[in-house]
Order: structure tokens, then sequence, then C-alpha cells
């Protein structure tokens, strides 16, 4: 860990000197630098033929700042993935020209010994029952060289997997168990081979050749093993011990052994000079040191980034997760600070691990994205009509809507064509959600794994390989995940093609909100600045205001404004200030292009009357009521704003996260010094701005006042009822909850499940008016310890039922 933290601050240290654009000078004046990201990127420890080392040679070239590394949680934990082979089920698929079995380590799916290459033209292959080593059958493998020809035919099966769920992470201290019985194999003509093709690097791939037979053509690496004719031969392989000797030099470069995958696995037999090899296969295992967790795994790749750092700065290494366990579910990343987390799903199933996933990371500070919407393949349906293909996207943005996208904060947009939608069909579901209010941050994608299944790291092709290489960029202090999270939740992100444009690109009202922001406001318009470097004299900005309504949901997006400016440029800055109509809730938003499909896109700036029913985040709340500004908020969520003109007051309800330890930033404007604040414990006006902390927890009010003060300081009156979670919030063995009552009441609290049943009552008892604390053990009624996950506090009092939600992780 120490060696961890020394090589991550170098680096970071060297890509805050060099890698980072100063944020435009305009506006509220701002610390933030502009920084690229590649925010969905797999390595070894996914279904990857990459390396963490040669995508981070593909970053450095274009210049991305950052990786976040988001491989599959189920492949992190080893959930189902194939422990071996016996043949004991095996048929032969003539179909499809392999060998099939079902996999009991992964239920539903099947592994498989495939063609690998064409079959030689005399050739044996078949599963018997007359010999084995383990159960009752194993394969056989037979090639005759009747030619007496000098080069080798050569007979190759690949093992693999209906989701490759037999590819391992050498960081898992990898070995590979098979028996194999020689009835005829001449060390002069024949050989078998097990060869095992690891991860790619710039100009080659790691590959490990372990030879029984002949070793003629092989080169110094291939590795020979002993056997015994006509008996039963048992090898264990050592293959991160062996990928280590190898591929690295000792120290910490044992890391680059380990940076591999098990990306595949191939038996070869072969013959040359009239040999005739008769080999019976059983008892293929895959072992893995049981000692090595998925926290551990984790825990390497970042190990392994620093490394890479260290070597080559330049760009820097976070890692996170991709939430897909459960087979058919959507896929969604989980970015959280500080160590790599894993959502436990103990005690879930398939309908409700979504939310409870979500939940999970929000609980740790994380942002999680919701990606690829229609799927994880490329190609779709390829014989799908447009109307077809039309009411795909129509039912893909009511499911969406409907499920309010589970809770995710990013959705992955920049998508050239994925599942068979192209681009355009990912920005109108992105419209349609933030037409309904649906504040989401778009963010750019390659999902690269490598050079397979498609690359992801070039220039955009529209042929077979289909690479997506939308790029992430934002506006933050540094590559720190708090600052990368809050960026991106907040919308202070844009995204586009790397290879076709890098540059600064930002939106900013003249009251200095940035793109992201949600402004509550009273002005029938506002002036937006748009700003755009390193763009030709034939760039082209199209401008688009989208209109947003009130419920029912509606489907398509309407635009109200839609203009297309040519480029005035200065050098290569383009800047242009937009007076936009707000008398009618909507957002605006810009793209960049020269002629053609656009390839660069800003997140929205969205403008409403009121605050919206589920209220604004803090990340991306602002109000605008006549000249009074509420700048930036932390730690809540804003409920309503409401500017009273007489008496002059502004009146802000918010539902704080932690009680006590929420704040604002609110600028007076020609009100100057408030005269009295009620509802905060703590504010401070410095002649220019006036800050505001500690409120009441949820349902708090904050009272802004200016003139005479006829109105006792009530602050820690109670005017309503009120139920907060406490803390500690997650919590492990328990927690406090609180409880606020105007008046005397009968009051029952309640401890629910995700599915809404009722596991403990707390209380039932009439209480006196004021503030109560309650204790939940974490346990169910029995003294047994609750399973980890999301719990709901219910409190019905004086005619309202509130909820409060709570999370026990171990």
């Amino acid at each position: 860990a120490m060696v961890r933290w020394v090589l991550t601050s170098i680096c970071l240290l060297v890509a805050s000197a060099t890698g980072a654009h100063a944020a435009p000078a305009y506006g509220v004046p701002s610390a933030d630098s502009r920084w690229s990201i590649q925010l969905h990127t797999h390595g070894p420890l996914s279904e990857s033929s990459g390396s963490v080392e040669w995508h981070h040679g593909k970053a450095r070239a274009i210049g991305v700042d950052a990786i976040w590394w988001t491989d599959h949680d189920w492949r992190v934990t080893h959930w189902s993935h194939t422990t071996g082979y016996d043949f004991e089920n095996c048929v032969w698929d003539a179909a499809n020209n392999r060998f099939a079995e079902p996999d009991e380590d992964s239920p539903g799916d099947e592994r498989f010994w495939e063609r690998y290459t064409f079959l030689p033209p005399f050739h044996r292959k078949a599963v018997v029952d007359s010999v084995a080593s383990e159960g009752t059958q194993s394969l056989l493998l037979g090639v005759d060289n009747l030619q007496g020809t000098a080069f080798f035919q050569t007979l190759d099966l690949r093992q693999t997997g209906t989701r490759k769920q037999n590819m391992y992470c050498l960081a898992n201290g990898v070995k590979v168990r098979f028996s194999l019985l020689p009835e005829t194999l001449d060390p002069a003509t024949d050989k078998f081979v097990l060869y095992l093709r690891l991860s790619e690097r710039e100009t080659e791939w790691h590959e490990l050749r372990y030879v029984i037979g002949s070793m003629h053509e092989e080169d110094v690496d291939a590795i020979p093993l002993t056997w015994v004719p006509g008996q039963w031969n048992t090898y264990e392989l050592d293959v991160t011990a062996d990928a280590k000797t190898l591929f690295s030099t000792g120290g910490l470069d044992t890391l680059r052994g380990e940076d591999n995958s098990l990306f595949e696995l191939r038996i070869q037999l072969s013959s040359r000079l009239g040999g005739s090899p008769v080999v019976f296969l059983d008892d293929l295992q895959y072992i893995v040191d049981p000692g090595v967790t998925g926290d551990d795994l984790l825990a390497w790749m970042q190990d392994l980034g620093a490394y890479y750092e260290s070597q080559e700065p330049g760009t820097s290494h976070l890692v996170g997760s991709e939430i897909s366990r459960y087979r058919s579910q959507p896929h969604m990343n989980a970015y959280v600070p500080g160590a790599p987390f894993l959502v436990d799903y103990t005690g879930t199933g398939w309908p409700d691990s979504l939310y409870y996933a979500v939940d999970q990371v929000h609980a740790q500070g994380g942002i999680v994205s919701y990606n690829h919407p229609w799927g994880p393949g490329v190609y779709g349906d390829l014989n799908e009509t447009e109307q077809q293909k039309a009411a795909r996207i129509l039912l893909m943005k009511g499911d969406q809507l409907a499920t309010n996208l589970y809770g995710c904060d990013l959705l992955e947009v920049g998508y050239r064509w994925r599942h068979g939608i192209q681009l355009a069909g990912h920005l109108d579901l992105w419209d349609t959600l933030n037409g309904n209010r649906r504040f989401v941050t778009g963010i750019g994608t390659s999902d690269t794994h490598g050079s397979t299944p498609f690359y992801g790291w070039a220039p955009w092709l529209a042929s077979a390989t289909f690479e997506n290489n939308f790029v992430t960029w934002f506006w933050a202090p540094s590559l720190s995940e708090p600052d990368v999270i809050h960026a991106l939740d907040s919308g202070r992100a844009y995204f586009g093609d790397p290879y076709l444009w890098q540059g600064d690109l930002d939106l900013q009202t003249l009251d200095g909100f940035p793109m992201g922001r949600v402004v509550v406001t009273d002005q029938p318009t506002h002036d937006v600045q748009l700003r755009v470097d390193n763009v030709s004299p034939t760039s082209k900005v199209r401008f688009l205001q989208i209109e947003i309504r009130d419920t029912p949901a509606y489907h398509y997006p309407h635009i109200l404004r839609d203009e297309t400016f040519a480029a005035t440029v200065v050098g290569d800055v383009y800047t242009d200030t937009v007076t936009v109509d707000t008398t009618t809730p909507s957002f605006v938003r810009i793209e960049l292009s020269d002629s053609g499909e656009p390839w660069a896109f800003s997140n929205p700036i969205h403008f409403l009357d009121a605050v919206p029913p589920d209220g604004v985040d803090a990340r991306r709340a602002a109000v605008r009521l006549e000249d009074v500004r509420l700048l930036s908020a932390q730690g809540l969520v804003l409920r309503d704003a409401q500017l009273v003109l007489s008496p002059e007051e502004l009146v802000l309800s918010v539902d704080e996260d932690v009680p006590g330890l929420g704040q604002m930033v609110v600028d007076p404007g020609a009100r100057g010094a408030p005269s009295g604040v009620l509802g905060a414990t703590t504010w401070n006006f410095d002649g220019s701005v006036l800050t505001l902390g500690g409120f009441s927890g949820t349902g708090s009010t904050v009272r802004v006042l200016w003139g005479a003060v006829s109105v006792k300081d009530d602050r820690a009156a109670i005017r309503e009822v009120a139920l907060t979670a406490g803390r500690p919030n997650p919590f492990g063995n328990g927690f406090v909850a609180e409880l606020a009552l105007p008046e005397p009441a009968q009051v029952l609290v309640e401890v629910l499940d995700v599915r809404g049943r009722r596991l403990r009552i707390l209380l039932d008892e009439r209480r006196d008016a004021g503030r109560h604390r309650l204790a939940w053990d974490g346990n169910d009624p029995y003294g047994r310890p609750a399973a980890d996950g999301v719990y709901f506090l219910r409190m019905s009092a004086l005619g309202r039922t509130l909820t409060a939600k709570a999370v026990k992780i171990r």
C-alpha cells in the first residue's frame, strides 16, 4: 500500500503539472482544470485480450489523463467460472464443429472444445469410454502424417465457454492441471502442446507453450514436459510462476508477468515425417489460489496501475468495477472513492439487485453509470428495419423513465453504434430523460477490452471492427477520485471523439452557473456563454434548447430551438453568447462538428421555474430569484426556493444528508448583508457572499432576512414531523436514528427490507414533543444479525408517514 501511495502521488504531481488545461477565464473564477478520462475499460480481470500495459500505452498515445478500470465484478470474484473439463457429459455438436457439455460451475452455460484452425486431412477426435483417468470418458486425439511431409500437420482445439467463463487473470495464482495418456507418441516426429495465449502488448502477445514430445520448431521459451508412454501422466503447471519468469525481471516488475489473462487455452497434436500419434486427454482443471479475494485483485490493479504510471507517467489509473453478476441484467459501472469497492449481493436476486447495488455504491460516496442501454453487443439485429429500431428505442425510453435509470448518476451516451443503435438513438434517450427532469450526466465511452472483441483505441471505422472511441473530459481541481466523482456527478463534463478533436469546451451563464447545473429562476432570459478551443474556422456549433415538461412522462424530446453557428474563431478559440428564453422550463446543450455526424457534446444547463418534486441534489442546485443567487451547496437536497419581497426574505427548504453538516453559499445581490438568518446554526457574510451551515436534517427550512427582524430566532423549534436515519450510515453493528415531533403523539417506527417486508418494530408508544433518539442494533427480532443491505425506517405519527434509508455493510 505504501508503494502504491508513493507511486500514485508522484504520477498525480506529474499529471497536475503537465496534463491539465486551465479553465476558461470568464464568469465566476474557478480553480478547475480540464482533464480527460476513459471511464469504461477492461483489463486482465475481465474477459480481455488487452493488458493494463497495452491500455496504458494506448491512452498515453492520445493524451488520456486517466483510466478508471471497471472489470466485471462476477469475474473479479470468480463467480460461475469454469473449474474444469471432465468429458463425462460431452457430446459432439456437428452444427458448430465442436464438443460441448454443460458447465456445472456456471449453470445455464456450456463449455466447449472447438476447432481453432483448419483440420488436417487425416485426423481423429472423439469422446470415448474405453479409457479414462477420471470418471468413465476421455478425449481421444489422433493425427496421421501419411505423406511423410517435413512440416507438422496439426490438430488444434480451443477450450472456450458460453460467456468466456473459462478465462482467469494470472494475478489469481493460476495453475492448470490435466492428465494425458500418450498411446503412441514418437519424440522424433510427434508432439502434444498445451498452448496458452495470454494478453497482448503493443507489438506482441504473451504466450506459454508446454511441449510433450518433439521440440522441433519450438523457440527457447517453450517448456518441455517429461512423460511415460502407455500410461496416464498427470501435470500441474504453475502458469502464473512461469509467466513471471518469462515476462518480468523481478521486484515490482513481477507485476508485469501477472498482467495477463488466460485469454485462450488450446491443445495441439502434431505429426511430421510419417508420424501417427494418438493421445487421450482427461481431467483438465483450472486451479486458483483460494486465498486471493476479489478485494485483493482490485488492490493488485491499483498496484499495477501505479507501477506503469511510475515507468511511463502521463496516464493515471483508478479502479472501479462493473456491476454485472446476474445474467441479462443491465450493466452498470461503480466509481467509488478510496479503496476499490465490490457490491455485496448477499440476500439478493436479479429482480432487486440493481437498486440494491446502486444504494451500496451511493452509501460509499460513489456514483454509478448506466452502461450501453440496449445491451453489450455491437451488431444487434442486422436485419432490423428502421421502424423496428425506432420501436426498440421507444421501449427503452419508457423503461428508463419508469425505473428512473435505477437511480444511476451517469448514462453512457457516446457510442457510435452499440447493439444496433447508432449515436442518434443514444442522444434521443438522453434528451428524453433530461426532458422529463431525470438529470443524468452524459458520458462517452469505448468499453474497450483490448483488440478483441472491438478495439476502442483507434479512429472510427464503420467496418467489421466497430470501434466506439469516445472519451470523457471534465472540469475539476485534480484527478483525485473525489474530484472526478464530483465533476461527473454535477455534470461538469463533455465527451467526444479524441481522434477528431481534443480541446476545452464549456457552457456557463453570466450568473456563473456552469453546465450540469439545474437553475431555478424567475428571470425571463439567461445569457449563456459558449467557449470552445482548438477548433478550425470550418467547425460548426449546434445549439439545442429542449423543453422540460411536467408529468406525465413524454417520450419524444420537444426541441424549442435548433441553431447551427458557423464558428467565429479568434486564434483557435470560439466564443459566443446566446440569450435563452427561460419562460418555458428547458435545457440547453451544444454539439460540435465539421460536416456530417457531430464529434463532441456538452452536458446541459437546465432552467426551471420551480424546484421539481424530487428536489435537486446539492451538486447541481442553483437558484436565481431577482438578483439573489444560490451559488453552491453540499450535503443536502434542495426541496424549495422562494424569494418573498414584503418583508424581504429568501426561504430555502432542504433535506440535509447528515444533520448539521450541510452548507449553502448565497450571493444576496444588491440586498447585501442580511439582518438575520433562521434555521442555520452558523452563517457568515464576508461582504460579497453569505455562507450558511448546520441545518436540522430532513425537512429543514432556512430563512435569510433583510430589514428589521421582529421574529425570534427559532432555529431549534420543531414545526413538523421529521425522521433522520442517523449515524453512522452506512452502519455495521447498529445506528441511532432521530425523530422530531412538534407536539405529543403516538409514534410507530418500523424497520423494513428492500421489498417492504417488516423486520422489526423499534417503537410503538406515545412520545412527547421534541427530539428523540432511537437505536437499532442491526438484529432481527430473534437477536440474529440482519443481512448486509439496504433497509428503511418507516415512521407514522400525527397523520404522516416518513421513511429514511440506512445501509448495513459488514
